[in-house]
């Protein structure tokens, strides 16, 4: 019992033991010697991978002379035409440190690009809703015109319908007048156009008003006296008629044209307002994709 409790303090006082990796430092010095020779005193140390001015060369030593102006000799082995592995893994990170910078500029750079991508989306989105509400707005234009040419032909078969009643109503009174007895005086004529040369002459007249119901147009009155007097010519009612249907026709050949006029403003001024705010947003110059 006592081996056993010997056994377990023995092997809790032993400290364990672990294995571990150990490196031989890349630092290593090279002997600069006053001679070429292996006698010669070493006067100074010099870090391997240091550059080095080869000055001569005697057997197997070479002259060098480093960058503060130190000179001396040392062995032909000890240099190389190559840069040493420790220069090129410090170049190496220096490089890598610098890519590291690029690629985080580049991808700064991307996510702005991106961010204006979105908003270009969204710009784009926009336009396009623009674009719908202008096409409904030409749409109803559209609706609206036809809807005048509509209007426009009914006050024209209007306007056909009342002249045709004009032309009734005017023959049903000369036909009327033509039957007419012709029994009544006529007044005298007003004061301004009697002279004294004149004598007072009796005239015969119908006159005879008619407003048939419906018409709402007073009846001409045609008289007949003794047989001598000329008939009065008609006189010919204005082109009230032709001058509506071109006023109306100049209106919707401009409406027509103000509606396509705005269509393309609009799509105009919404692309330079989208090219402006991304010149803006990238700092005055113009994004190319």
């Amino acid at each position: 019992m006592r081996a056993v409790y010997f056994l377990l303090a023995f092997f809790l006082a032993v400290p364990p033991v672990f294995a571990e990796t150990a490196y031989v430092s890349d630092k290593v010095f090279i002997d600069l010697r006053g001679g070429p020779h292996y006698e010669s005193p070493v006067v100074h140390k010099i870090l391997a991978g240091t550059a080095l001015e080869v000055l001569g060369k005697v057997g197997d030593f070479s002259h060098v002379s480093d960058g503060t102006g130190r000179e001396g000799w040392i062995e032909n082995r000890e240099l190389t035409a190559e840069v040493p592995a420790r220069l090129r893994y410090a170049a190496l990170e220096r490089e890598l440190a610098g890519m590291r910078t690029e690629l985080a500029k580049t991808q700064e750079q991307l996510r702005q690009t991106q961010v204006v991508l979105d908003q270009d989306d969204a710009d784009q989105q926009a336009l396009v809703k623009a674009q719908a509400r202008l096409k409904r707005q030409l749409a109803g234009a559209r609706a609206r015109l036809a809807k005048s040419r509509e209007e426009l032909q009914q006050a024209q078969a209007a306007l056909a319908q009342e002249a045709a009643q004009r032309e009734q109503l005017a023959a049903r009174l000369a036909e009327a007048a033509a039957n007419q007895p012709a029994t009544a005086a006529a007044p005298a004529l007003p004061a301004p156009l009697v002279t004294a040369d004149l004598a007072p002459t009796t005239v015969t007249q119908s006159a005879v008003e008619l407003e048939p119901a419906g018409e709402g147009l007073p009846m001409a009155v045609v008289g007949h006296g003794s047989g001598d007097e000329p008939q009065p010519e008609p006189v010919p009612e204005p082109d009230f008629k032709q001058r509506f249907l071109d006023f109306v026709g100049v209106l919707d050949l401009l409406w027509l044209g103000i509606s396509f006029a705005m269509l393309i403003m609009g799509f105009v001024v919404g692309a330079v307002w989208l090219r402006e705010r991304n010149r803006r947003r990238l700092g005055g110059m113009y994004l190319r994709i």
